[in-house]
């Protein structure tokens, strides 16, 4: 992840694309819908000319199958806009030609949240997990003794596709491997692990830095398995443990839940809370801050990336 910055020039991208006519390219834009090789072509040289003959970009993450003659990807990109840079996924069909692999249909989408489109939260692995929390109310003074707890989320982006895509057997070797993993930096890090659900976890640790660094061993270490083919979202808040009452179970615990459903795979998003607890020690970097609606807390919120 967190690949070099890339210029890319049209000669180069139109080499990418299949030999065929039946080329389908969709854009960010609703209008941006094309469906020939010719008509992606002209209108992409078109699209260079007007962005100064060349894009620059970082490639944050590339996931990518093959069967036989037929390949499919997924790609996280930052592009270089000013004055912000932009967020983008792709995705991509590929169709062996005579040794290469050529793109016959791609889809380009700026990332938005549910309640950017849909006006409403849809549920995911990491809800249930707070949400069976909420209820059981574990005693977390084992974790720290003096009652300050950071709380981690993390869930697999896409995780309903890709169990489609892999089959229930496979899906459950790869969560296996997958738990196995964030279990083994828990454990590295001097962390507790509260609840799983799914391929979702909650994690709590005595000390923000601690947990930082659990979330970014996590990426690493899932980053290395190259077989293991999933993007983890974490999210993490911090507060004072109540063993009896809703303060912390029913504030940091959700907050921290609606932090980590803001992430991207592959990112990690703190609350301001938790990077005013260690910025001071310099021992970790952010990306630029972000802005979010957090459903269930009002007024708009700044979370920040761990620059990995």
């Amino acid at each position: 992840m967190g690949g070099p910055l890339c210029a890319g020039d049209v000669d180069a991208v139109s080499a990418l694309l299949s030999d065929t006519e039946d080329v389908l390219f969709v854009g960010t834009d609703p209008d941006e819908e094309w469906f020939s090789r010719d008509q992606v072509e002209q209108v992409m040289r078109r699209q260079f000319e007007e962005m100064g003959g060349q894009f620059s970009f970082r490639i944050l993450d590339v996931i990518a199958w093959t069967e036989g003659t037929v390949g499919w990807a997924y790609a996280t990109m930052q592009h270089d806009m000013e004055p912000e840079p932009l967020s983008l996924r792709a995705t991509a069909v590929y169709h062996l030609e005579k040794g290469l692999w050529k793109m016959v249909q791609s889809l380009l989408s700026v990332p938005a949240t549910n309640v950017e489109t849909l006006g409403f939260e849809l549920t995911t692995s990491v809800d249930l997990v707070a949400q069976a929390v909420d209820v059981e109310r574990p005693d977390l003074s084992q974790v720290s003794p003096d009652g300050t707890v950071t709380v981690l989320f993390t869930d697999i982006e896409g995780s309903t596709e890709r169990n489609a895509v892999l089959g229930d057997r496979e899906w459950m070797l790869l969560l296996r491997r997958h738990h196995d993993l964030i279990r083994e930096q828990v454990a590295a890090n001097s962390g507790f692990e509260v609840k799983s659900m799914g391929d979702g976890f909650m994690l709590a640790f005595s000390s923000a830095r601690r947990a930082i660094q659990c979330a970014m061993d996590i990426q690493r270490a899932i980053d290395k398995e190259p077989d293991l083919e999933v993007r983890v979202r974490a999210g993490l808040h911090a507060g004072e443990a109540v063993r009896v009452g809703d303060d912390f179970y029913g504030g940091v615990v959700n907050m921290a839940a609606r932090v980590a459903g803001s992430a991207i795979g592959g990112q990690i998003l703190v609350s301001d809370l938790v990077k005013g607890l260690v910025e001071a020690s310099g021992e970790f970097a952010f990306d630029p801050p972000l802005e979010a609606d957090l459903k269930g807390f009002s007024g708009m919120h700044r979370l920040h990336p761990v620059a990995l």
